[in-house]
């Protein structure tokens, strides 16, 4: 095992107000010897998470492996300080009990299986290839109904009393925001925008996410074989039952047009055409000598909110050669097989130098309506938030040991295919 950077010396090569304030590191320190009673045992979890369903057999819990596997790796590989072991077990106790309630609901009301959901549009293509922006300027189109991330947290509202969902999504961003204070002008977040629908796979226990959070590439391994078929029919189960309830807001009036996305949907594409034969796939793509070690970067300030140990050439090995390379190469293979007229691909180069063009050639290939209002509304979005994430977001291949040459060679026809230009 790689010996990681402790304490303050994580912050060295991630630049200022990037790890953990002093309190947390004070803590993990003092918790120490505290860890080995933090429970992390998968047994332990369900029968924990179900007290208050006394009413549901655990033998109806779903991807039972997955969460077997995760467990597995967060004791195994994950390196997690005091800290992050209880975050690991309050998460995944949430995420038990969110797929509880999800299940019983469905059970409830079977009339939500009935629910249609036509051409829904899909965000798609590796993290840091400019997905975030593409998903908050298709959200400013009324006709777009995009998950909530209040929501995707919990898609069963209370059967008694205040729903507390939004409040309780509030409380998880100030968490990422006292514990990593750089996360939020890398990937920003909201409780009431639109967010990643990672976030109704992970009760699955069934996505990359959790490898971005922590170091658990004996998880990866099990998701890498099994199929994801199961995990998306539960998924689509879930946009069932949240266009069942309905949700009016200012901007999106449930016109029945999902706006979707998630980086690990390369690894569905034939699943997502599958169940949604009519869908809008755009595939962004950018040069990765720069989305690459952008992403090393999300890892890293994600990775040392639950570790002390981060070691940055050891994590440029792990994401160049893990599951994100693996899953554009899978992709790749898939659309040589799916009908073309579902995908619209979006070079990052052309997206940033005119969004709004971007924008009209989507709509135009899809065959949608772009209205003067809907429009407006865009360049009204891109006047309230300028690119100044970079300025603040500062990496290199050479921060995380990779070798631009080696890197050019490994992309070299995927560039091509895309005729994607290098960014200097």
């Amino acid at each position: 095992m790689t010996t990681g950077l402790r304490g303050d010396a994580v912050a060295t090569w991630l630049g200022p107000k990037s790890g953990p304030p002093a309190p947390v590191r004070w803590a993990n320190q003092l918790g120490r010897p505290l860890e080995r009673f933090v429970n992390l045992d998968e047994e332990y979890l369900v029968n924990r998470a179900l007290r208050p369903h006394p009413d549901f057999p655990a033998e109806r819990l779903e991807f039972r492996d997955g969460l077997r596997a995760l467990t597995t790796s967060f004791e195994r590989d994950a390196r997690l300080n005091f800290l992050g072991r209880i975050a690991a077990q309050q998460d995944t106790l949430r995420l038990i009990r969110t797929q509880v309630r999800t299940l019983k609901e469905l059970d409830q009301h079977p009339e939500v299986c009935d629910q249609e959901i036509r051409r829904p549009v899909f965000v798609v293509g590796l993290p840091r290839t400019g997905t975030t922006i593409l998903l908050a300027l298709l959200s400013q189109d009324p006709a777009h109904r995009p998950l909530l991330m209040w929501e995707g947290l919990d898609p069963v509202p209370p059967k008694r009393g205040p729903d507390r969902r939004l409040q309780r999504a509030r409380g998880i961003i100030r968490g990422f925001n006292y514990f990593s204070p750089n996360y939020q002008s890398i990937h920003p977040m909201s409780a009431h925008l639109p967010e990643e629908c990672v976030l109704l796979f992970m009760p699955m226990f069934s996505t990359p996410q959790f490898d971005f959070q922590c170091h658990v590439p004996g998880y990866l391994e099990w998701l890498r074989k099994r199929g994801l078929g199961d995990a998306y029919r539960r998924y689509r189960d879930q946009l069932r039952l949240l266009q069942w309830q309905g949700r009016p807001t200012p901007t999106s009036q449930d016109s029945g047009r999902w706006l979707l996305k998630d980086p690990a949907h390369l690894l569905g594409l034939e699943h997502i055409l599958e169940l949604f034969p009519d869908a809008c796939v755009i595939q962004t793509h950018r040069d990765p000598l720069k989305s690459l070690p952008s992403n090393c970067s999300l890892y890293a300030h994600s990775r040392i909110m639950f570790s002390d140990e981060v070691d940055p050439r050891e994590l440029g090995a792990y994401v160049a050669g893990g599951v994100w390379p693996e899953a554009l190469d899978v992709a790749l293979e898939a659309r040589k097989r799916l009908p073309e007229q579902n995908f619209f691909d979006l070079r990052y180069a052309d997206f940033m130098k005119d969004p709004i063009r971007s924008m009209e050639g989507i709509y135009r290939y899809f065959g949608l309506e772009l209205s003067d209002s809907t429009r407006e509304a865009m360049r009204a979005y891109l006047d309230r938030h300028p690119r100044a994430g970079d300025r603040v977001h500062s990496y290199s291949l050479e921060q995380f040991g990779l070798s631009a040459a080696s890197q050019r060679m490994r992309y070299q026809a995927y560039c091509a295919r895309f005729d994607i230009p290098p960014e200097s």
